[in-house]
């Protein structure tokens, strides 16, 4: 399965970027931190959408996303309190069961 989470982040060079310095897609350099959780918190939710029956946790989160454990969990607790996934007991997130 291709992760739509990584198409786009880093298509267009970050602004203010040193020269020979590359972005990636946890690299947060160019947008306001609030705009960045934002467009990541869709990105992931569209990948639960995608694959209804994962479940990840936040060190599983970070190498899928290629993401620091920080925003994994940030996100991902996001998406938690919205009421959109649930954390079990032994740390995986999956997709609240609708009915």
């Amino acid at each position: 399965m291709e992760s739509h989470l990584s198409a786009g982040v880093n298509a267009a060079p970050a602004s203010g970027a040193t020269a020979g310095r590359t972005t990636g897609p946890g690299d947060a350099a160019s947008m306001p931190p609030r705009l960045t959780i934002t467009r990541l918190t869709d990105r992931i939710k569209g990948e639960f959408v995608e694959a209804p029956g994962l479940a990840i946790t936040v060190d599983q989160a970070v190498r899928f996303w290629v993401l620091d454990a920080q925003t994994c969990a940030r996100v991902l607790g996001e998406l938690r309190e919205l009421g959109f996934l649930v954390e079990t007991a032994t740390g995986y997130y999956r997709r609240r069961s609708t009915g």
